[in-house]
């Protein structure tokens, strides 16, 4: 494959411009995500959260646990801001990892899909080390 330079300013451009869609995927995650040790949780997310040890508690978080990626496009506005048009969501990937081999493997296809899984991952390990808010229920008990 042969780039030049108009080439690569292009890509760079479509790349761009395509990440501001990224927060159109979804990933549907079993209620049952499996239960990680806390100590596994603590030890890693009290090192520093590189890219690797998200990957290591997200794959861990979904192990043997059946995932959905989905896409659904933002509704299409009026001027005055009201909705012109919705779209359905559309399922663009569902697997099971059983766990064994690499969690990226799955994603040679559609890297992109593993960001939103490991982002979306990420986020709900930190909402279990997140202490409740003074408001919440569990607080109340």
């Amino acid at each position: 494959m042969k780039l030049n330079f108009g080439d690569a300013e292009k890509l760079y451009k479509d790349y761009t411009e395509a990440e501001r869609t990224m927060s159109e995927y979804y990933v549907d995650l079993p209620d049952d995500v499996n239960v990680l040790d806390p100590l596994f949780l603590l030890e890693r997310i009290n090192e520093k959260p590189s890219f690797a040890r998200k990957v290591e508690l997200v794959t861990a978080l979904v192990s043997s646990k059946k995932v959905e990626i989905w896409y659904q496009p933002e509704p299409l506005l009026e001027e005055d801001g009201s909705v012109k048009e919705t779209y359905e969501a559309e399922k663009v990937m569902g697997f099971i990892f059983n766990g064994t081999g690499s969690l990226g493997a799955m994603f040679t296809e559609k890297p992109y899909l593993l960001q939103v899984l490991i982002d979306y991952g990420y986020a709900l390990v930190l909402k279990k080390l997140t202490p409740p808010s003074r408001g919440s229920r569990e607080v109340q008990a």
